[in-house]
């Protein structure tokens, strides 16, 4: 996401920071996983951003409305700052024009309606708000802003907040998708106050969770591209120069009697191998020999072209068990070298010490947390190739993040996979199953936490 604008630069909050909104918006965004970029002037490259947050008091100049139209016609998410007449009214009428720009049949009408009854007052959140914007993830009954503005013009469930202004219930807060834009797609969405993001006003709690919120409707307007994959279900990424991918998870219980034969799965975090034959990975395999054996738990790294090498120890009543939380860590350092580092752990504490690695080719180009049916021959011993989809049951990723260091933004990030990262991963949500009957399938994150899970469906 791109946060942009001067923030509160009216006069009425003299002793405020201007970059008081700024840098607590972006706290509460950083802080929810996703990736954040601030500027004060518009990056060259808007479509390098899933969504922008406009937070100023002063209006839209020069290019910049043109370049918002063509960013929200483009299927991004953008949110506006409107404000109170006292102050702003510039602005709101930039607001405004960029809205009826956008909203089919126009008609919207930002400030120039008064003052509201009780400034100071929470404002009432509409329930009933599109794409359960009040809803997900957070119930929202109440916004605090101080002073704000007014709209006209808003479908009944496209007000978002609203207040008495005159005696007369009037929205402060509108949103807008796709099924109202004249694009047809793309994400809107407007509050007319900057002071609910100041710690002079605002209620922290609420604001927060409006924020997440926001934060989500917004994501929204770009999901992630779905794709069938014959070998993994999970988010897998290309992008220039992956640097590091860490991924969390809790080890399964695998049911060994669901498959007719021996099966096994593999679940892991990589740095290549999404549309290039290189791959460096580690993580943890099950295997089941036949449907009456006992699971095999066990950690691995692997290099290809190249074989599994299964930790020594964790494996077959090792320390690697059902209900472990693991974390995996896969890092080419010193960047841009052949060499990378594995670390593991395992409840918290480290399996083994950090496993360096050595790539004969590498191309740092695709990132991966991914559950797989392992296609070479895996065990500790003996090693085996299995053909069937062990029944893992479903797979929680608590974390799944990664490091691009091209084309992300003026800042370099670490951001959460099933989001993408300002542009720099082109991402993917893969189901297994194509060419096989083994299946397994991936649900899209949850917000604000952005937890995923992959699911077995059958074997082969």
């Amino acid at each position: 996401m791109l946060i942009f604008g001067g923030g509160d630069t009216a006069d009425l909050n003299l002793g405020i920071s201007p970059s008081e909104p700024l840098t607590n918006l972006e706290d509460i965004l950083t802080e929810a996983g996703y990736g954040v970029d601030v500027s004060s002037s518009l990056p060259k490259n808007l479509m390098q951003y899933k969504a922008i947050w406009f937070v100023d008091t002063n209006p839209l100049s020069g290019t910049e409305p043109t370049e918002f139209e063509a960013f929200v016609n483009a299927g991004r998410g953008l949110f506006l700052t409107g404000e109170t007449d006292e102050c702003c009214l510039a602005l709101d009428s930039s607001d405004g024009t960029l809205i009826n720009a956008l909203v089919t049949g126009g008609g919207v009408q930002a400030g120039g309606l008064g003052y509201a009854n009780s400034p100071n007052a929470a404002n009432t959140v509409n329930g009933s708000s599109i794409d359960q914007v009040a809803t997900n993830p957070n119930a929202l009954t109440a916004w605090t802003p101080s002073g704000p503005g007014g709209i006209d013009g808003v479908g009944s469930t496209n007000v978002l907040t609203s207040t008495d202004f005159g005696g007369q219930p009037t929205a402060t807060g509108a949103v807008w998708d796709g099924t109202s834009l004249n694009g047809g797609v793309g994400r809107l969405a407007i509050l007319m106050d900057i002071n609910w993001l100041e710690s002079e006003f605002w209620d922290q709690a609420t604001a927060t969770q409006m924020v997440l919120n926001l934060g989500r409707f917004l994501m929204s307007a770009t999901p992630v591209k779905t794709a069938t994959s014959p070998q993994w279900a999970g988010y897998a990424a290309t992008a220039h120069g992956v640097q590091d991918v860490t991924g969390e998870w809790t080890v399964p219980t695998v049911d060994c009697t669901q498959a007719p034969e021996a099966s096994a799965v593999g679940i892991w975090v990589g740095i290549d191998g999404f549309g290039n034959e290189q791959l460096v990975k580690a993580g943890v395999v099950v295997t089941c020999a036949s449907p009456a054996a006992p699971p095999c738990y066990y950690a691995f790294t692997e290099v290809r072209p190249g074989t599994e090498h299964p930790i020594p120890g964790t494996g077959c009543s090792g320390s690697v068990s059902p209900g472990d939380d693991i974390s995996v860590d896969v890092t080419n350092s010193p960047f841009g070298s052949s060499t990378f580092v594995a670390t593991i752990t395992d409840n918290g504490n480290a399996l083994v010490p950090p496993i360096t690695l050595t790539a004969q080719t590498k191309r740092d180009k695709s990132a991966e947390c991914v559950v797989q049916l392992p296609p070479g021959y895996v065990g500790p011993t003996p090693a085996a190739h299995y053909t069937e989809l062990a029944d893992f049951g479903t797979v929680s990723f608590t974390g799944c993040s990664a490091t691009a260091t091209q084309n992300a933004g003026p800042t370099l990030d670490t951001d959460q996979l099933a989001t993408g990262s300002d542009g720099a991963f082109a991402v993917t949500s893969l189901n297994l199953g194509r060419h096989a009957r083994s299946k397994a399938t991936t649900m899209a994150p949850s917000f604000p936490s952005l937890t995923w899970s992959v699911s077995w469906i059958s074997a082969k």
